[in-house]
C-alpha cells in the first residue's frame, strides 16, 4: 500500500535544527521506499538551511519550503503563517492520505495540521520532540502555556498516532494528554551513518588545531546548554593542569553565544578552548569525526528525559567516545563502558575524572567507539527507524478509511 503524505511542521530557526532534520529524514526515507510525501516547511529566515545543523542527506523532490516575512511582528507572522499553512495544506491532504505533523511545544503547526485533518478527514499522525515544556518565566507565559495546551490537547486528540522519541515518554504522554497507550508508538531519531562516519577522520584537522587530545560540545547555545557548558570548561580547567596537549571546541550558535565565546580569549582557556559559531556540513562531520571525546548533556532537565539527542548520536556514528550527565537521556541508548560513560550530573570534578581516564586509556577509547559505531547501525539508522515506522503509518491509513 502506497503512502501518500501531507508533513507539516513550523519551526522557526534556530529551533528548526534537529526538529526538521529528523522529521524531514522520515519523510525522505518513506519517499526513497515508494510513498509519496509533501513536505510543508514554513521557516522565515534562510537560516534553517544554516550548515550547522547537520542536514538531512537528501530530501525529497516534494520538499517546498514556505517563508513569511521575517521582520513582521511576531504575531503577525504567526497569524499570516497559519493562514499560508492552511491555504498549502488543504489542497494537498486531499490528494495524500495522511497527514504527517511535527509536534514542537508553541507553536501552531500541529493545530494547523489537526484543523486540516479535521477539514479534510484525513488520519493525523504527529510527532512530538518536546512534550514536556521547561517551567514559565512570568505571569503571562505561564497563561499563554495553559492556552498552548489546550489547543495541544486538541490537537492530539485529533491524532489518530502520537510519535515518541523515547519508551520513557509513552506514560507521560498517556497522562499529560489522557492518550490511549494505543495511540502512542515510540519512533526514535536517527543518524545518517553514511554521513557522520569515522571515515571523515581528518589528520590534517588534527594537526592544525595544534593539540593531541580533541574534545568537541556540539549545540544550540541557550540558557540550558550553557550550564551544560559551564560544567565543561571547568572540567577542561582542572584537566589541563594534568594534560597540557588538549583541545576543546564548542561548536554552536544561539542567544548565548556571544556571552560564553568570550571566553575563549580568557587568561584561563586562552588555547584550550575554540568556539566555531558558523562550519559548512562537511567541516561539522570532520570535526566530530576528528574528535577523540563528544559531551553530551550534562545535567538533567524535562526536556531530555528519556530522549535519544540528535547530536549524541552523531557522535557515536562518527566513533567519538560520548561522555555525559547520568539520568540525562534514555536508559536504552547508552549501555555505560560499552558505547559511552556516564558522569554525576552537573558534576565537573567528575568529568574532569573521566575525561582523564579515556584520553589517557586507548583500549578503553577504543572499545566505547566500536561500541557506540555499532550501536547506531543496529539501531538508528534511518533506513531502520523508517522500516519499522513503515507498516504502523500503513495500518492508520487504512483503519481511517481514507486510503485513495
Amino acid at each position: 500500500m502506497a503512502l501518500d503524505i501531507e508533513y507539516i511542521t513550523n519551526h522557526t530557526w534556530p529551533s528548526v535544527d534537529a526538529s526538521a532534520v529528523v522529521t524531514t529524514e522520515l519523510a525522505s526515507g518513506l519517499a526513497r521506499k515508494g510513498h509519496k510525501v509533501f513536505v510543508l516547511l514554513p521557516n522565515p529566515s534562510d537560516e534553517y538551511l544554516s550548515p550547522e545543523t547537520g542536514l538531512p542527506s537528501s530530501i525529497p523532490p516534494t520538499c517546498t519550503i514556505v517563508r513569511w516575512g521575517p521582520r513582521l511582528p511576531k504575531t503577525l507572522a504567526t497569524s499570516i503563517g497559519f493562514i499560508i499553512l492552511l491555504y498549502k495544506t488543504i489542497p494537498a491532504a486531499f490528494k495524500s492520505n495522511m497527514i504527517l505533523s511535527h509536534y514542537h511545544f508553541m507553536d501552531f503547526a500541529t493545530l494547523c495540521a489537526a484543523v486540516t485533518s479535521k477539514l479534510t478527514r484525513r488520519p493525523l499522525v504527529v510527532r512530538v520532540d518536546d512534550l514536556i515544556p521547561g517551567p514559565p518565566d512570568g505571569v503571562i507565559s505561564h497563561l499563554l502555556m495553559n492556552v498552548y495546551k489546550m489547543l495541544t490537547l486538541w490537537s492530539f486528540r485529533q491524532a489518530r498516532l502520537i510519535l515518541v522519541p523515547g519508551d520513557e515518554l509513552v506514560a507521560v504522554a498517556c497522562k499529560m494528554y489522557g492518550l490511549m497507550k494505543t495511540r502512542v508508538e515510540v519512533c526514535y531519531n536517527g543518524v545518517d551513518t553514511r554521513m557522520f562516519s569515522p571515515r571523515n577522520r581528518s589528520k590534517d584537522l588534527r594537526e592544525s588545531l595544534g593539540s593531541r587530545h580533541i574534545l568537541v560540545f556540539c549545540s544550540i547555545i541557550d540558557k540550558r546548554r550553557s550550564s551544560d557548558l559551564l560544567v565543561l570548561l571547568k572540567a577542561v580547567r582542572v584537566l589541563k593542569k594534568e594534560i597540557h596537549d588538549l583541545k576543546t571546541l564548542i561548536i554552536g550558535y544561539g542567544p548565548s553565544f556571544a556571552r560564553v565565546s568570550k571566553l575563549e580569549h580568557s587568561a584561563a582557556f586562552k588555547g584550550s578552548v575554540k568556539f566555531l559559531e558558523s562550519v559548512s556540513t562537511r567541516s561539522l562531520v570532520s570535526y566530530l569525526a576528528s574528535a577523540d571525546v563528544g559531551i553530551g548533556p550534562l545535567i538533567g532537565s524535562t526536556e531530555t528525559q528519556g530522549a535519544h539527542p540528535f547530536k549524541v548520536l552523531q557522535y557515536m556514528a562518527s566513533g567519538a567516545c560520548v561522555i555525559l550527565g547520568r539520568d540525562t537521556v534514555s536508559n536504552r541508548l547508552i549501555r555505560e563502558g560499552f558505547n559511552g560513560l556516564y558522569v554525576k550530573s552537573g558534576d565537573p570534578l567528575d568529568l574532569a575524572r573521566i575525561l582523564r581516564k579515556i584520553l589517557l586509556d586507548d583500549k578503553l577509547a577504543a572499545r566505547i567507539r566500536s561500541g557506540a559505531r555499532t550501536t547506531v547501525l543496529r539501531t538508528y539508522t534511518w533506513e531502520h527507524i523508517v522500516s519499522n515506522l513503515e507498516p504502523r503509518l500503513i495500518d492508520v491509513v487504512r483503519d481511517g478509511g481514507s486510503s485513495l
